[in-house]
């Protein structure tokens, strides 16, 4: 009764402007429920019609502004026998979105209790008066007709603040007799409405408000999605197809499941899911054909075609993830003044970018393949600062470095990542590795092979613990070929690529260093590369002919590259230095991403 009273006597106690107006506002839920006295009481504290709201309500990430609140449904059938229905199914509906938990939501009794007090006469905006009388931010509201021997039920989902439309779903269409299953199927959809509009992911994608997959669809893609945004995508595609599995109309979980397959190499699956949804012309807005058109052209290795696909979904849902991969496609095929220039326009805080670590990635390639080194750093710390599960950032910051020349800076970097488990992919090793790399790219200077030998012997001891780990005799190869140590290089690169025989990048490699340890032996041949593998067919290609001496082929085969696309382009004039070096000093023209590294451009940022 204490903390009755306190909250009563507070209501006459101005509140200071920087202040919440009320911490039972932000949590209705935590109040007392128990009694008829304590919901009166309740209502009082929460929704007093004479205390005003104050501006900048709490809003949710996509621009739900909280509380929510559901207006009674308008009986418009003619027939008084359907009255209560409409309260009944506000009030199911309540408690659906109390379940969803993505907002506070006003209680069903306060909500009823203002329409009813405030509207006895009838013919109120509801939104309107939801937001005077109970602080309400967006209201869910709606009416219900007979069409026939049908019930037709429209809701929708209004900014109480500025009277915008959020969201208005297709109608629910059941039997007259079906108010149980119309109840029921109404919920299902606010359910999902609410929780799409507030995800930033998928609500600003078209078409996707309009026609909202049932609410244990969606469920089964936020799990899915949690996964893709830690790059876990072995994991995430499962819960893609089941979102799909659910609700057939429910085209973008498919698509993600596709990207999933994709980036872990699962070309085939990935083909075959593009191709269903390709064939589902009803369910395919302009923004998700663009979409999977342009995953249908990366498997069929025309990135010219990707990325006019990605333009069109770019400019169908500007901010979206489309904007993202027309950033990666130029990359992929020596574009960062684009990539930079598609990067610019999203948001890394907002709708699909949000915990999308590898925007900073992407950033971080672009910057570092225009001489902007110094923002390649910036970039690469606020990767490692937002993302501390990302290592990458780590190898992002020591390339930058590098190419600064800053070795003391370099030194202690290496100290700091001791931290990194030894067992990842991008480990202290990486971090020593590309620092020597980098170095010897960009600065020429002796201290690179420091770096490289330190590396070496790092991932050398990490192997005499786990033999067999592919990762760590990935990176060894690399360092053996940097420190043209070849014959090393080719007896572990031919073992790699005997036991993972898909894998382009093992063969090219166990091809080149080959070629590199005996350049008189006979010549060894590529296999033939499938659809999607042409552009790194041609850059193994370009490497294969440096490395023989035959000059004109390597800057031929190189443009082809650069044309058709290769994966993880923008690390190649690091990490293919020992063939590129006869190029660069020959003078001959060889596409941006691939020559001489250019020198910094002059600092604007704040020291």
């Amino acid at each position: 009764m204490a903390e009755v009273l306190h909250a009563l006597r507070s209501l006459s106690t101005p509140v200071p402007a920087t202040r919440e107006p009320s911490l039972l506002v932000r949590r209705p839920r935590r109040t007392m429920l128990g009694v008829g006295a304590g919901i009166i009481l309740l209502g009082t504290l929460l929704f007093r019609p004479d205390q005003p709201r104050e501006a900048g309500p709490p809003s949710l990430a996509a621009g739900i502004a909280a509380p929510l609140a559901v207006a009674p449904l308008t009986n418009q059938t003619g027939d008084p026998a359907l009255d209560s229905w409409g309260r009944m199914a506000a009030d199911w509906i309540t408690q659906g979105l109390q379940e969803v938990a993505v907002a506070p939501v006003v209680p069903w009794t306060s909500a009823l209790g203002a329409i009813t007090r405030a509207d006895e006469g009838g013919g109120a905006d509801v939104v309107r008066l939801l937001r005077s009388e109970t602080g309400a931010g967006a209201v869910v509201s709606g009416s219900y007709y007979l069409v026939g021997d049908s019930l037709s039920v429209r809701v929708e989902l209004t900014d109480a603040n500025t009277g915008r439309v959020l969201s208005a779903p297709p109608p629910v269409v059941v039997p007259r007799d079906s108010t149980a299953a119309a109840t029921r199927l109404l919920r299902d959809r606010v359910m999902a409405v609410v929780a799409i509009v507030a995800d930033g992911r998928i609500s600003q994608v078209p078409g996707v408000e309009g026609h909202p997959p049932s609410f244990e669809a969606y469920r089964a893609f936020d799990d899915g999605m949690r996964r893709f945004l830690d790059q876990d995508y072995a994991d995430a595609e499962p819960f893609f197809r089941d979102a799909h599995d659910r609700d057939s109309s429910f085209a973008i979980a498919l698509l993600y499941a596709a990207t999933a397959a994709w980036n872990q190499g699962k070309v085939s699956s990935a083909d075959s899911l593009v191709k269903h949804l390709l064939a589902d012309e009803a369910h395919l807005s302009g923004y998700h054909r663009a979409w999977s058109e342009q995953m249908s052209a990366l498997i069929a290795g025309d990135r010219d075609r990707a990325r006019e696909a990605a333009r069109r979904a770019s400019l169908a849902a500007p901010g979206s993830r489309a904007s993202y991969f027309l950033a990666s496609l130029a990359l992929d095929t020596d574009r960062p003044r684009d990539a930079l220039e598609a990067l610019d326009q999203l948001d890394p805080n907002r709708g699909d970018m949000r915990g999308w670590s590898s925007y900073w990635t992407q950033r971080a390639h672009a910057l570092h393949l225009l001489g902007r080194y110094e923002e390649e750093a910036l970039a690469a710390r606020t990767l490692r600062e937002r993302f501390p599960q990302r290592q990458v950032a780590w190898v992002l910051e020591a390339r930058a470095l590098a190419a600064l020349g800053q070795i003391a800076q370099l030194d202690s970097l290496v100290r700091e990542a001791s931290v990194l488990p030894a067992s990842d992919y991008w480990s202290q090793g990486a971090v020593l590795v590309m620092a020597g790399e980098a170095l010897r790219a960009h600065q020429d200077s002796p201290e690179a092979t420091r770096f490289l030998e330190t590396g070496a012997a790092w991932f050398e001891r990490q192997l005499l613990a786990a033999p067999g780990d592919r990762r760590h005799r990935y990176w060894l190869a690399s360092a053996y070929m940097d420190l043209e140590r070849y014959e090393e290089a080719a007896a572990i690169l031919e073992e790699l690529s005997r036991e993972f025989p898909d894998s382009f990048q093992y063969h090219g490699l166990a091809v080149l260093s080959a070629t590199l340890a005996a350049p008189d032996g006979p010549a060894r041949a590529l296999r033939d590369p499938l659809p999607h593998e042409r552009g790194e067919h041609a850059m193994w290609r370009a490497r294969l002919a440096a490395a023989r001496g035959d000059r004109s082929a390597a800057a031929r085969n190189f443009g082809e590259a650069a044309r058709l696309g290769v994966d993880g382009l923008p690390w190649l004039h690091e990490s293919a230095v020992p063939e590129l070096l006869p190029l660069w000093n020959s003078g001959i023209p060889l596409p941006a991403t691939i020559s001489r590294p250019v020198a910094p451009v002059p600092s604007v940022m704040p020291r």
